[in-house]
């Protein structure tokens, strides 16, 4: 199994996740009550263990009949019912739940069409102190502001603050978006590809289509993010990236994207080009056309888990290191960030990253608890821990160390034989 399998592996557990996963800690019976009451309390330890318990055992059982993995991957030798296994553990769940407050307001459909108000401002905080979920539903007047929020049902509410309570327990909910490395020929070819996938009955696994489409999910989704973010071209990063985060992408895209919805037609815009020239997607170098979906995440509002495959990819090295400082960036900024990659210059910058963060910590821990790396070999997978107290990755360092040698080895050699290094 390689990083990209186990990337793929990841991705299958968010979006069953984010899709299909129903938490059902928060119920209709429980909305009457607060309704009624205004306020409420969970226990954060007691209802996380019982979400986390539930999680994994729904989780797991998917091996069972295993019509999900093999949707999924769309590769039948690959998982084999019975045979493979993909699962969780308790330790697969962040143990930080680091949202301190949300703010949500909706309208009571069935009160409202009545005419008799039901704008509610729902708040779900964390008292860490007293180990609980503080909720409150307040009801409002309605006014010119919240008449105009969209009204739902009880029942739809419910669900929708069971996700809230599930998302702030064991950590963000939100759409994750894989980002593969075939991107640059999807990307070109997205239109062409999308209308085949359709043709074939294009689903969510979690759905059980009844056929298997033609390319491994985490593929179809990375069309579906393209054809439902193209929006996006118009909006800022917004509050999702930091100013030295926006002043890297600069450097990275010194141009914008944009589309032409008349023609379904992606377009690139030179920086600080006088006539607006536009240059059709198809003809950006490869490097933009790697970096086009990252673009497009930064610009998501509430963005979830972010799975890149060899984020390097046609990149020079410079901006191979530019790359890993955004990453890095986002991911202290509680952006939740898995990268398979081939590149030492991508890992070395990570290390300077971490060192970096130790600088100004006391006990010189920085952000080494946020960030983990894997070395997969020929041999298996092992942690490799505190990245900044290796002295070398042997991964890359030996072959860098083997080049090196033959090279002098070479010199010396062409010494003996009375030439000259200097020619």
């Amino acid at each position: 199994m390689g990083k990209t399998l186990a990337a793929y592996a990841v991705f299958a557990f968010r979006n069953w996740l984010e899709t299909s996963f129903q938490p059902n800690l928060f119920t209709l019976d429980d909305l009457h009550k607060l309704i009624a009451q205004g306020d409420a309390e969970i226990p954060t330890v007691a209802y996380r263990q019982k979400l986390v318990k539930k999680i994994i055992a729904e989780f797991n059982a998917l091996n069972t009949e295993g019509t999900y993995f093999q949707s999924f991957f769309k590769d039948e030798d690959l998982y084999q019912p019975g045979v493979t296994k993909i699962e969780i553990a308790a330790s697969d769940f962040p143990e930080d739940m680091t949202i301190a407050g949300t703010l949500w307001g909706y309208t009571d459909r069935d009160k409202f069409a009545q005419g008799q108000g039901g704008f509610y401002r729902f708040r779900a905080e964390r008292d860490q102190t007293r180990g609980i979920l503080k909720l409150s539903n307040k009801e409002e007047v309605v006014d010119d502001t919240t008449s105009s929020t969209t009204a739902m049902s009880l029942d739809a509410v419910a669900k929708r603050i069971d996700r809230v309570i599930a998302n702030f327990l064991v950590g963000n909910m939100y759409q994750s978006v894989y980002l593969p490395a075939e991107r640059i020929g999807i990307n070109v070819f997205r239109t062409r590809i999308n209308s085949q996938l359709i043709n074939e009955n294009l689903s969510n696994p979690a759905e059980q289509p009844t056929s298997l489409e033609r390319y491994p999910y985490p593929i179809e989704a990375y069309i579906r993010f393209l054809n439902g973010s193209l929006g996006l071209l118009t909006q800022d990063y917004g509050q999702n990236v930091s100013e030295l985060g926006k002043r890297i992408l600069s450097e990275l895209i010194p141009g914008k994207f944009s589309y032409d919805e008349d023609h379904n037609q992606l377009q690139y815009q030179l920086a600080n080009d006088q006539a607006a020239r536009n240059i059709k997607f198809s003809l950006v170098s490869s490097s933009l056309k790697s970096l086009f979906g990252l673009d497009l995440f930064l610009r998501k509002q509430g963005m979830g888990y972010l799975l890149l495959d060899e984020p390097e990819m046609n990149l020079h090295p410079e901006r191979q290191k530019l790359v890993a400082d955004l990453l890095f960036g986002l991911a202290m900024k509680l952006t939740p960030v898995v990268v398979s990659t081939h590149s030492d210059y991508f890992v070395k910058e990570l290390v300077n990253q971490v060192l970096q963060s130790k600088i100004s910590d006391p006990q010189h821990l920085g952000s080494t608890q946020q960030v983990s790396v894997y070395e997969f070999t020929a041999t298996g997978v092992r942690d490799l821990g505190d990245i900044t107290e290796r002295e070398e990755f042997e991964n890359f360092d030996h072959t860098t160390n083997q080049i090196n040698q033959r090279y002098y080895q070479l010199l010396d050699q062409l010494e003996d034989d009375g030439g000259s290094t200097d020619e």
